[in-house]
C-alpha cells in the first residue's frame, strides 16, 4: 500500500493526506485555520479499501482458484471517501468551505444547540416530515409551515435564522427529556458526549479488551465491530 498514488516515492502521513485530499480545508469552524480531524482517519480509510479488496479476492478465488494483488493507497482512499463534498466540486463547482459539523445540503443537520441544563445536542433532521415533528415538539408547529424553512432547500438559505429560532427553543427544555420525547416520535438527534460519557454504556464497556503487556495492566477498545454466526 502506497501513500501517494501519484507520487509514490513520497513520505505520507495521515496529516499530509488530510491536508492535500481536501479534508483540512473544509474541517473546522467558520473562522478558525484548516483543521485534522483527531483521527488517523485516511490510515482506517485505506485499512477499510484494502479489507474489501482482500475479500474480493478471496471470493475470486473460490470461484476461480486465481490468485489477486490486492494494492491501494492512502491517497485514493481520501480521494473516494470525499463523498457527497466531492460532488459538491464536480457539479456545481462549489469549494466546500469550514461550516463546522453542520451538513453543507441538509437543515438542520450537524447544528449544534445548548439545552436549559447547559448540555450540548446536535440534530440531524432530514426530512421535512422529521422537521414538522421537531417544531410540534418544541411547541411551534408554525414554523414548519414558514415559507422560509418549509423546504430542506429554504431552510438551507434561512439556517442562520433557523439556528436562532431553534436555539431560544431548545433552551427551555432539559436535555434527557427533550432525547427521551425525540427518540420516542424518531427525530434523529444526539448527545455530544466526552470520552468519559462514551465510555460509561454498556455497549461500549463489552467492546473493551484488557490484557497484561511488559506486566502492565492494559486496556483498549476492539477494533472489530463485527460478529459472525
Amino acid at each position: 500500500m502506497n501513500g501517494f498514488k501519484s507520487q509514490p516515492e513520497r513520505v505520507a502521513f495521515d496529516v499530509v493526506l488530510q491536508a492535500e485530499c481536501g479534508y483540512m480545508h473544509m474541517n473546522g469552524q467558520k473562522d478558525s485555520p484548516p483543521t485534522k480531524m483527531p483521527l488517523a482517519m485516511m490510515d482506517l480509510l485505506a485499512a477499510h479499501q484494502l479489507k474489501e479488496g482482500v475479500l474480493v479476492a478471496l471470493l475470486k478465488r473460490e470461484k476461480t482458484g486465481k490468485g489477486s494483488l490486492v494494492e491501494t493507497s492512502l491517497e485514493e482512499a481520501a480521494l473516494s471517501s470525499l463523498a457527497n463534498q466531492a460532488t459538491n466540486w464536480l457539479m456545481n463547482q462549489e469549494i466546500p468551505q469550514r461550516i463546522g459539523s453542520m451538513h453543507p445540503n441538509i437543515a438542520p443537520y450537524g447544528d449544534i444547540f445548548t439545552t436549559k441544563d447547559n448540555k450540548l445536542l446536535v440534530t440531524a433532521i432530514g426530512s421535512n416530515k422529521q422537521f414538522a415533528s421537531f417544531c410540534n415538539l418544541l411547541g411551534r408547529k408554525e414554523i414548519a409551515a414558514d415559507n422560509k424553512f418549509s423546504s430542506n432547500q429554504n431552510r438551507l438559505k434561512n439556517r442562520i435564522e433557523l439556528q436562532q429560532i431553534l436555539g431560544t427553543l431548545i433552551l427551555h427544555c432539559n436535555r434527557d427529556e427533550l432525547m427521551k420525547q425525540c427518540i420516542q416520535i424518531g427525530i434523529p438527534i444526539g448527545e455530544i458526549k466526552n470520552m468519559e460519557e462514551v465510555f460509561s454504556s454498556e455497549t461500549a464497556q463489552n467492546m473493551l479488551l484488557e490484557e497484561v503487556v511488559n506486566g502492565e495492566k492494559t486496556t483498549r477498545i476492539k477494533s472489530v465491530a463485527f460478529k459472525i454466526s
